[in-house]
């Protein structure tokens, strides 16, 4: 019985398996996709950005450092794409990487939205204790939109204030 199952997977399992994306890498799509991923990466916003040497230089260490991250994790076996952020925390905070970051102005926080760096109610609580602190509520003009929270002096007030 296990002779003719054997059989069956060297007559019809590897014929299968050597057909496997043969004639693919030049096909059509194939150069159409790269084609089209070539053109994207031409208009992308950092497409003419050049670093300086000083800039390359902190990108390899800081690379490097991140590189450090993960290999202490592999050597430690800690799976760090299958835990929480609040299980690999301490293994963040206690890295070089951690402490290059935290020297940063804003510790390296260059954008975020309001509902990833606190409670929304927190910050109206704390905006209201400040007379020129504004919430836009009107239609979306020029300089302010809808929802947008200020502090202004009296003479930035917008117009329908």
């Amino acid at each position: 019985m296990m002779r003719k199952y054997l059989t069956y997977i060297l007559l019809l399992g590897f014929p299968l398996l050597g057909a496997q994306n043969k004639g693919n890498q030049n096909s059509d799509y194939q150069k159409s996709w790269t084609s089209l991923e070539q053109q994207n990466e031409a208009v992308a916003f950092d497409a003419d950005l050049t670093l300086s040497d000083a800039e390359k230089a902190l990108d390899h260490k800081l690379s490097g450092l991140r590189q450090q991250i993960m290999s202490d994790a592999k050597d430690k076996k800690i799976p760090l794409y299958n835990l929480s952020f609040n299980e690999i925390k301490p293994m963040i905070e206690s890295s070089k990487l951690f402490d290059v970051i935290r020297s940063m102005p804003k510790g390296g926080l260059l954008h975020t939205h309001s509902g990833g760096f606190t409670d929304v109610k927190w910050v109206i609580a704390t905006a209201r204790k400040y007379r020129e602190c504004y919430v836009y509520n009107q239609k979306d003009q020029g300089d302010y939109i809808y929802g947008q929270l200020a502090f202004l002096r009296k003479e930035k007030y917008p117009a329908v204030l």
